[in-house]
């Protein structure tokens, strides 16, 4: 398993990585509002900000196909990393029960799951580029119709208005809008997404190791922090309850409750 403290910093160089991606998409967006003083009549702005959007689009996309190459590459590299941390803490309890069992990166089933993994967050990595880039197109598209309209009422100088527009995404800089409502930084978006994968490759990791050497009891870790239940939640969703206890994976016996009736954690056996 992982501990906590090994996540730390563990995402820096992906971050890193959207960060540059980031300052590449605010820079544009920045140089094409300060372009928008330039054009004259409503008919040519309005043609000629649906041609901003159209190329600002073509020149970010440009952009990400190189950070997603180094994305990827640097992806893999922290879910190997993470898996060969995670099988090397298993196997001194491995070896303590008398199990022998192979480095995950010389038995093709435990590759598989590794490989599932690294797909799964590349594709949500993906998608977190994507959904970024649609909403700085519209925040493109907002900020351009704010200045307009403010400078051509004459409520607000081309410079005055520009210069707060600009001032005020510099400090908000790009976030994902969940379909919940949720909003976040892409960083954030960023460092949840690895650490997720990388808890959950190793975790499945685990599982297929318990299966293959037909264990039937698991002890189940505890840390400070633990998840505590919030009104309206099941019981389940109380992590404390449940936690640094032994579970049985198939079935119950005295002092042996069945390990997903009690956590909603299951290791599917079959």
């Amino acid at each position: 398993m992982l501990f906590p403290d090994y996540f730390f910093r563990k995402a820096d160089v992906i971050v890193e990585i959207f960060r540059m991606l980031e300052e590449f998409i605010i820079t544009d967006i920045a140089n094409r509002i300060l372009k928008t003083g330039k054009i004259a009549g409503t008919t040519d702005r309005n043609i000629w900000m649906l041609e901003q959007l159209g190329e600002s689009k073509t020149e970010i996309m440009k952009k990400l196909e190189k950070h997603t190459k180094m994305s990827e590459k640097e992806l893999k590299k922290i879910l190997q990393d993470a898996v060969l941390t995670s099988w090397e803490d298993d196997l001194s309890t491995f070896k303590q029960l008398g199990i022998e069992t192979e480095s995950p990166f010389e038995n093709k089933r435990f590759m598989d799951v590794i490989d599932a993994e690294w797909k799964k967050t590349r594709g949500e990595l993906h998608n977190l580029t994507m959904t970024t880039i649609d909403q700085s197109q519209k925040d493109l598209l907002e900020m351009m119709n704010t200045a307009d309209i403010r400078i051509v009422s004459g409520t607000s100088s081309y410079s005055t208005e520009i210069c707060r527009i600009l001032d005020e995404y510099a400090k908000k800089g790009l976030e994902i809008n969940y379909p919940s409502g949720t909003k976040r930084t892409l960083e954030s978006a960023v460092i949840t997404c690895v650490v997720t994968s990388m808890n959950q490759t190793t975790a499945q990791l685990t599982n297929r190791y318990i299966i293959e050497s037909g264990l039937q009891y698991v002890l189940v870790s505890a840390h400070y922090g633990a998840r505590v239940k919030q009104k309206g939640q099941p019981e389940l969703a109380d992590h404390n309850n449940w936690q640094g206890k032994v579970y049985k994976i198939v079935g119950s016996e005295p002092g042996y409750p069945n390990l997903r009736e009690s956590t909603g954690y299951d290791i599917d056996i079959n």
